[in-house]
């Protein structure tokens, strides 16, 4: 599942798997052998990685004495051809901004997805109803939302922008944890309150008995793919995830009549932006 799955789209192999170069020693990695071993891989970020491990996996093996340091490394200065337009996957959705009748579609839908896909439909609702970065939301905890201040706490630790901030619990922003307090009823998913973080993921232990996991990345939600494939499915709405940060930043400008008062929502730092 995880090499056919969403996890990895490309059908990417590891180092270890490899038909050829897994039975390689590390000391076997000339600087010939490496350019031909990345020459496999189409993507520049891909090749960028791969170098990296090897280079890694060198440094590993030599201060454990397992490969002599000769004081050459065969991963030096190889060159990677960058391209000169970047073909990201999101660089077609940069222009699109979702209408609002596509909206209520979503929120529909995600209402909807909810009990197939617990958590990441509920953190695409907060996506929309905020304009924040998925990455600062899926690192939100529990005890960061302050019912009685009506707000939900971005310590700068998360923020991209370095400085503390906060959400107001609008009314939609309270469906959303509504939405969550409703996941933790269904059987079986009350184990999921153990982990400290707003959106646990279901790919974990959470009832382990070591505080050092259930307090760490392991248990935090990372990615909403499965949801938003399904419901781009669902509905033919063409746009990404990242689309509602766009969409919202440009409806809070029109609606507050300044991109200076917008920013104070959105976290930007850049009128331009």
């Amino acid at each position: 599942f995880i090499k056919k799955g969403f996890f990895n789209p490309f059908g990417s192999v590891s180092l270890y798997d490899d038909n050829t170069y897994g039975k390689y020693l590390i000391g076997d990695f000339t600087r010939e052998e490496i350019k031909k071993y990345l020459k496999k891989y189409k993507r520049y970020g891909s090749k960028k990685n791969l170098l990296a491990s090897i280079k890694v996996l060198r440094h590993f093996a030599i201060d454990k004495a397992y490969l002599k340091d000769t004081g050459i490394d065969p991963t030096y200065r190889i060159p990677l051809k960058k391209p000169l337009v970047s073909k990201m996957l999101g660089s077609k959705y940069n222009e699109i901004i979702f209408k609002i009748h596509e909206l209520e579609t979503i929120r529909d839908q995600c209402l909807m997805l909810s009990k197939q896909y617990p958590f990441q439909a509920e953190l695409l609702l907060l996506m929309m109803f905020t304009g924040r970065r998925l990455m600062e939301l899926s690192k939100l905890k529990k005890e960061y939302v302050n019912e009685k201040e009506r707000i939900i706490i971005i310590p700068k630790t998360i923020s991209k922008i370095r400085r503390d901030e906060f959400i107001t619990i609008t009314d939609p922003v309270a469906l959303v944890l509504e939405q969550l307090g409703e996941v933790y009823k269904r059987p079986g998913y009350e184990k999921y309150e153990f982990p400290p973080w707003l959106f646990p993921t279901l790919m974990s232990r959470p009832d382990s008995k070591d505080p050092s996991y259930i307090n760490s990345d392991y248990t935090r939600l990372k990615t909403v793919k499965e949801c938003w494939k399904t419901l781009r499915k669902n509905t033919g709405i063409f746009g990404s995830p990242k689309t509602f940060r766009k969409t919202f930043s440009s409806l809070a400008k029109d609606t507050l009549g300044s991109t200076g008062k917008a920013i104070k929502l959105t976290g930007h730092t850049k009128d331009q932006t």
